[in-house]
């Protein structure tokens, strides 16, 4: 129940900061995560258990906000993150409280607050404080919860960007790149160029489809297993911005950044330069 750096990110971070220097990144913040990371190794991931505790009381959430200011202050980001997943329905309560007393603990500092919520999050009854800024998750309608299909297509970003008009002060909507194969019983998430080059080893005829504008396609390994694996590349990615922007969300964030397919970084920089 308290902050842990993993030792990648430890490793890691002058590399970040050195690089954030020279691409000239202004603002380097940090993203709080409610897994759970034992002594033994083993994780506990978006752990329901662990929100309860870290919010549901008043002593509870300014020990918690304590050592995120503390945290703050010694790696010198200028703001915070906070993506907790997974969250009771009982604890929104709680959660909006401790929204709001962290945004006010940031603002004095001036320092920033970005909320990442989950598409089930009940935004249209909470009260959200003003002040920072809001992250609904737009992906994973089909996952690892589900059988086949896109992560999002445009009816439900649709949908989710009519919702966030619930949500107060600047609003982002996250998509996502990447995609999942289904094989056997199992599925596995796959980045764009995973997926592009299972499908150049395989063969395997490559579709669009028009709802959602995501590519797919299927195979059968050499143990006969089959695959079903559907993604989003650069197109898919800029239609579904497209869509967003049509329906009034101007603020898009891409998760993640890492192993695009060819030219799809380039149609993301083509897409944000259009917005300005």
């Amino acid at each position: 129940d308290q902050p842990y750096f993993t030792k990648a990110l430890q490793e890691a971070l002058p590399q970040i900061r050195e690089t954030a220097e020279t691409a000239g990144i202004g603002e380097l913040n940090l993203t709080l995560v409610n897994d759970i990371v034992r002594q033994d190794g083993s994780e506990s991931p978006k752990d329901s258990e662990l929100v309860s505790r870290l919010v549901s009381t008043k002593e509870a959430r300014e020990k918690h906000i304590a050592e995120i200011e503390a945290l703050l202050d010694q790696y010198s980001f200028q703001g915070v993150e906070i993506d907790y997943e997974r969250i009771p329905d009982k604890d929104w309560g709680y959660m909006t409280a401790f929204y709001r007393e962290l945004y006010e603990r940031m603002h004095a500092k001036g320092k920033s607050l970005r909320i990442v919520l989950e598409s089930r999050a009940p935004v249209e009854t909470l009260k959200l404080p003003e002040g920072p800024e809001y992250v609904m998750m737009a992906y994973n309608l089909y996952g690892t919860h589900s059988g086949p299909g896109p992560k999002a297509d445009k009816a439900f970003l649709k949908k989710l960007a009519k919702r966030m008009t619930a949500v107060p002060g600047v609003k982002t909507i996250a998509i996502a790149a990447g995609g999942f194969d289904w094989h056997g019983d199992q599925v596995t998430a796959i980045t764009e160029q995973q997926a592009v080059k299972m499908r150049y080893t395989n063969g395997s005829d490559l579709k669009r489809d028009a709802a959602s504008g995501s590519l797919h396609y299927q195979y059968t390994d050499d143990k006969n297993v089959k695959h079903t694996v559907w993604y989003a590349d650069g197109s898919t990615l800029t239609s579904w911005i497209d869509t967003l922007r049509q329906a009034g969300i101007s603020h898009v964030a891409v998760w993640r950044l890492g192993e695009l397919g060819s030219g799809t970084l380039d149609k993301l920089v083509q897409a944000a330069t259009t917005a300005k």
